[in-house]
C-alpha cells in the first residue's frame, strides 16, 4: 500500500512541471480579436504578448497589449497618444499585428508605413 502511495505522488509531481510548461506556452501564445465598427470598417488584432484587449466605438478601435495604447481612428493611427500613420478615411478593413513589440499595420491589404 505505501508503494502504491509512493508511486502516486512520484507521478503527480512529475506531473506538474510538464503542466506548467503547458499553461505558460499557452498564455505566451498571444492571441487575437476583431470588431466590425458602426462605420462598416473591420479592424483586427493579432498579438503574441499575453495581455490583449479590444474596445470598439462608432468609428474608433482602441486596442492595448504589450503595454501600449493603439488607437485607430477614421483617418490616422495612433500609439501612446502619438500619430504614427495615416489611414484612408474610406479603407474597409484594418489589420494590426503586434509581435515582439514591433507594430505592423494593413489597410485594405497595402502595408502601412510606420516610423
Amino acid at each position: 500500500m505505501r508503494t502504491r502511495h509512493l508511486l502516486v505522488v512520484t507521478l503527480l509531481l512529475a506531473a506538474v512541471p510538464v503542466i506548467a510548461v503547458f499553461l505558460a506556452a499557452g498564455m505566451l501564445a498571444g492571441g487575437s480579436t476583431s470588431g466590425t465598427l458602426a462605420t462598416g470598417r473591420s479592424v483586427v488584432t493579432h498579438s503574441n504578448s499575453i495581455y490583449l484587449s479590444s474596445a470598439f466605438s462608432r468609428d474608433t478601435a482602441t486596442i492595448r497589449t504589450a503595454g501600449k495604447t493603439i488607437v485607430v481612428r477614421p483617418t490616422c493611427l495612433l500609439v501612446d497618444g502619438v500619430q504614427v500613420a495615416d489611414i484612408d478615411e474610406a479603407a474597409a478593413s484594418i489589420e494590426v499585428r503586434m509581435n515582439r513589440r514591433k507594430i505592423s499595420v494593413v489597410a485594405d491589404g497595402k502595408l502601412l508605413k510606420l516610423p
